[in-house]
Protein backbone atom coordinates (compact mmCIF):
# COMPACT_ATOMS: atom_id res chain seq x y z
CA UNK A 1 0.00 0.00 0.00
CA UNK A 2 1.53 3.28 -1.15
CA UNK A 3 2.49 5.89 1.44
CA UNK A 4 1.53 9.36 0.21
CA UNK A 5 3.03 12.71 1.14
CA UNK A 6 -0.35 13.97 2.33
CA UNK A 7 -0.79 10.92 4.60
CA UNK A 8 2.60 11.65 6.18
CA UNK A 9 1.65 15.31 6.60
CA UNK A 10 -1.63 14.33 8.22
CA UNK A 11 0.07 11.84 10.54
CA UNK A 12 2.57 14.45 11.69
CA UNK A 13 -0.18 17.01 12.26
CA UNK A 14 -2.30 14.60 14.30
CA UNK A 15 0.70 13.46 16.33
CA UNK A 16 1.70 17.06 17.05
CA UNK A 17 -1.82 17.93 18.17
CA UNK A 18 -1.99 14.85 20.39
CA UNK A 19 1.31 15.76 22.00
CA UNK A 20 -0.05 19.23 22.78
CA UNK A 21 -3.76 18.70 23.46
CA UNK A 22 -3.45 15.62 25.66
CA UNK A 23 -0.24 16.53 27.49
CA UNK A 24 -1.99 16.82 30.84
CA UNK A 25 -4.03 13.62 30.43
CA UNK A 26 -2.72 10.19 31.35
CA UNK A 27 -3.83 6.91 29.75
CA UNK A 28 -4.88 8.53 26.47
CA UNK A 29 -6.81 6.10 24.27
CA UNK A 30 -6.55 6.59 20.49
CA UNK A 31 -8.30 4.93 17.57
CA UNK A 32 -6.96 4.86 14.01
CA UNK A 33 -9.80 4.03 11.60
CA UNK A 34 -8.73 2.35 8.37
CA UNK A 35 -5.10 2.39 9.43
CA UNK A 36 -3.74 0.61 6.36
CA UNK A 37 -0.22 -0.62 7.02
CA UNK A 38 0.13 1.35 10.26
CA UNK A 39 1.62 4.70 9.22
CA UNK A 40 -0.66 6.98 11.27
CA UNK A 41 -0.56 4.74 14.33
CA UNK A 42 3.24 4.62 14.29
CA UNK A 43 3.57 8.39 13.86
CA UNK A 44 1.11 8.97 16.69
CA UNK A 45 2.93 6.52 18.94
CA UNK A 46 6.24 8.26 18.24
CA UNK A 47 4.99 11.60 19.56
CA UNK A 48 2.58 10.58 22.31
CA UNK A 49 2.17 8.06 25.08
CA UNK A 50 -1.25 7.02 23.83
CA UNK A 51 -2.51 3.45 23.75
CA UNK A 52 -3.58 3.00 20.14
CA UNK A 53 -6.12 0.68 18.55
CA UNK A 54 -5.88 0.42 14.76
CA UNK A 55 -8.84 -0.91 12.78
CA UNK A 56 -8.26 -2.15 9.22
CA UNK A 57 -10.81 -4.07 7.15
CA UNK A 58 -8.33 -5.47 4.60
CA UNK A 59 -6.66 -8.66 5.84
CA UNK A 60 -3.40 -8.22 3.94
CA UNK A 61 -2.99 -4.59 5.00
CA UNK A 62 -3.69 -5.50 8.64
CA UNK A 63 -1.10 -8.30 8.46
CA UNK A 64 1.46 -5.87 7.04
CA UNK A 65 0.62 -3.35 9.77
CA UNK A 66 1.26 -5.98 12.43
CA UNK A 67 4.66 -6.72 10.88
CA UNK A 68 5.58 -3.03 10.69
CA UNK A 69 4.49 -2.38 14.25
CA UNK A 70 6.18 -5.51 15.63
CA UNK A 71 9.63 -4.26 14.60
CA UNK A 72 9.04 -0.76 16.02
CA UNK A 73 9.82 0.43 19.54
CA UNK A 74 6.11 1.18 20.11
CA UNK A 75 4.74 -2.31 19.48
CA UNK A 76 3.39 -2.73 23.03
CA UNK A 77 1.16 0.35 22.68
CA UNK A 78 -0.48 -0.45 19.34
CA UNK A 79 -3.10 -3.12 18.75
CA UNK A 80 -4.17 -4.01 15.20
CA UNK A 81 -7.69 -5.34 14.67
CA UNK A 82 -8.76 -6.76 11.31
CA UNK A 83 -12.43 -5.77 11.31
CA UNK A 84 -15.02 -3.48 9.77
CA UNK A 85 -15.30 -0.34 11.93
CA UNK A 86 -19.11 -0.56 11.74
CA UNK A 87 -18.93 -3.88 13.64
CA UNK A 88 -16.37 -2.71 16.20
CA UNK A 89 -17.73 -2.73 19.77
CA UNK A 90 -15.05 -1.69 22.28
CA UNK A 91 -15.59 -1.57 26.03
CA UNK A 92 -14.67 2.09 26.27
CA UNK A 93 -14.62 5.26 24.18
CA UNK A 94 -11.57 7.00 22.77
CA UNK A 95 -9.99 10.38 23.56
CA UNK A 96 -8.61 10.72 20.06
CA UNK A 97 -9.84 9.25 16.78
CA UNK A 98 -8.08 9.76 13.46
CA UNK A 99 -8.92 8.68 9.92
CA UNK A 100 -7.54 9.08 6.43
CA UNK A 101 -10.74 7.89 4.72
CA UNK A 102 -11.34 6.94 1.08
CA UNK A 103 -12.31 10.00 -0.90
CA UNK A 104 -12.07 9.22 -4.61
CA UNK A 105 -15.74 8.30 -4.95
CA UNK A 106 -16.29 10.67 -7.88
CA UNK A 107 -13.39 9.34 -9.96
CA UNK A 108 -13.25 6.20 -12.08
CA UNK A 109 -13.19 3.05 -10.00
CA UNK A 110 -10.70 0.28 -10.48
CA UNK A 111 -11.79 -3.26 -11.41
CA UNK A 112 -9.69 -4.35 -8.45
CA UNK A 113 -11.96 -4.63 -5.38
CA UNK A 114 -9.18 -3.90 -2.86
CA UNK A 115 -8.25 -0.68 -4.64
CA UNK A 116 -11.87 0.44 -4.53
CA UNK A 117 -12.00 -0.11 -0.77
CA UNK A 118 -8.78 1.83 -0.33
CA UNK A 119 -9.63 4.73 -2.66
CA UNK A 120 -13.41 5.01 -2.79
CA UNK A 121 -16.46 5.09 -0.56
CA UNK A 122 -17.07 1.45 -1.50
CA UNK A 123 -16.40 0.29 2.04
CA UNK A 124 -17.34 3.24 4.27
CA UNK A 125 -19.30 6.38 3.47
CA UNK A 126 -18.81 9.75 5.14
CA UNK A 127 -22.10 9.38 7.02
CA UNK A 128 -21.16 5.90 8.25
CA UNK A 129 -17.76 7.17 9.36
CA UNK A 130 -19.28 10.06 11.32
CA UNK A 131 -21.86 7.75 12.91
CA UNK A 132 -19.06 5.47 14.09
CA UNK A 133 -17.11 8.42 15.47
CA UNK A 134 -20.19 9.68 17.29
CA UNK A 135 -20.49 6.31 19.06
CA UNK A 136 -16.80 5.88 19.82
CA UNK A 137 -15.56 9.37 20.76
CA UNK A 138 -15.33 10.52 24.38
CA UNK A 139 -17.38 13.60 25.22
CA UNK A 140 -14.21 15.72 25.45
CA UNK A 141 -12.38 13.88 22.68
CA UNK A 142 -11.22 15.09 19.26
CA UNK A 143 -11.68 13.48 15.85
CA UNK A 144 -9.02 14.27 13.25
CA UNK A 145 -9.37 13.53 9.56
CA UNK A 146 -8.05 14.58 6.17
CA UNK A 147 -10.59 15.20 3.44
CA UNK A 148 -10.92 16.74 -0.04
CA UNK A 149 -11.24 20.51 0.11
CA UNK A 150 -14.01 20.31 -2.49
CA UNK A 151 -16.17 18.39 0.02
CA UNK A 152 -15.54 20.60 3.06
CA UNK A 153 -19.07 22.07 3.19
CA UNK A 154 -20.56 18.58 2.94
CA UNK A 155 -18.29 17.36 5.72
CA UNK A 156 -19.14 20.25 8.07
CA UNK A 157 -22.86 19.84 7.40
CA UNK A 158 -22.87 16.10 8.10
CA UNK A 159 -20.59 16.48 11.13
CA UNK A 160 -22.92 19.06 12.67
CA UNK A 161 -25.75 16.52 12.50
CA UNK A 162 -23.66 14.37 14.87
CA UNK A 163 -22.93 17.44 17.03
CA UNK A 164 -19.29 17.51 15.91
CA UNK A 165 -17.83 20.96 15.25
CA UNK A 166 -14.45 22.19 13.93
CA UNK A 167 -11.84 23.20 16.51
CA UNK A 168 -8.92 23.33 14.08
CA UNK A 169 -8.57 23.42 10.33
CA UNK A 170 -5.54 23.27 8.00
CA UNK A 171 -5.87 23.83 4.27
CA UNK A 172 -3.23 22.03 2.21
CA UNK A 173 -1.99 22.92 -1.27
CA UNK A 174 0.79 21.35 -3.35
CA UNK A 175 2.58 24.61 -4.24
CA UNK A 176 1.98 28.33 -3.98
CA UNK A 177 0.50 28.18 -7.50
CA UNK A 178 -2.00 25.42 -6.75
CA UNK A 179 -5.47 25.56 -5.22
CA UNK A 180 -6.13 23.98 -1.84
CA UNK A 181 -6.83 20.27 -2.42
CA UNK A 182 -6.99 18.77 1.09
CA UNK A 183 -8.31 19.89 4.45
CA UNK A 184 -7.02 18.49 7.73
CA UNK A 185 -9.62 19.09 10.38
CA UNK A 186 -10.19 18.49 14.07
CA UNK A 187 -13.80 17.97 15.19
CA UNK A 188 -15.11 17.98 18.75
CA UNK A 189 -18.43 17.97 20.59
CA UNK A 190 -17.99 21.57 21.72
CA UNK A 191 -18.46 24.63 19.50
CA UNK A 192 -15.55 27.02 19.03
CA UNK A 193 -16.30 30.50 17.68
CA UNK A 194 -12.87 30.88 16.09
CA UNK A 195 -11.30 27.49 15.26
CA UNK A 196 -7.53 27.47 14.77
CA UNK A 197 -6.79 27.97 11.06
CA UNK A 198 -3.69 27.55 8.90
CA UNK A 199 -2.69 27.06 5.25
CA UNK A 200 0.20 24.71 4.50
CA UNK A 201 2.03 24.70 1.17
CA UNK A 202 3.93 21.44 0.65
CA UNK A 203 6.49 22.84 -1.80
CA UNK A 204 7.56 26.43 -2.20
CA UNK A 205 9.68 27.39 -5.21
CA UNK A 206 10.50 23.74 -5.90
CA UNK A 207 11.58 22.70 -2.39
CA UNK A 208 9.73 21.59 0.72
CA UNK A 209 8.31 24.57 2.59
CA UNK A 210 9.38 25.55 6.10
CA UNK A 211 5.93 24.54 7.37
CA UNK A 212 6.24 21.09 5.84
CA UNK A 213 9.76 20.60 7.18
CA UNK A 214 8.73 21.69 10.68
CA UNK A 215 6.01 19.03 10.77
CA UNK A 216 7.94 16.19 9.11
CA UNK A 217 11.55 16.68 10.26
CA UNK A 218 11.20 14.07 13.00
CA UNK A 219 9.95 11.48 10.49
CA UNK A 220 11.85 12.19 7.24
CA UNK A 221 15.55 11.40 7.54
CA UNK A 222 16.38 13.72 4.61
CA UNK A 223 14.89 16.89 6.15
Amino acid sequence: MKVTTEACLFGAWVAGNAQKDFLAKSNVKALDIGGGTGLLSLMLAQKSGASITMIEIDQEAAAQARENIAVSRWSKRIEVINENITAFLPRERFDLICANPPFYEHSLKSPEKKINFARHDAGLSLIQLLNCVDLLLENNGIFYLIFPASRLNELLSEAAKSQLFPVSQVWVRQTEKHEVFRVMIGLARFFKNEPAFEIITIRNQGVYSEQFIALLKDYYINL
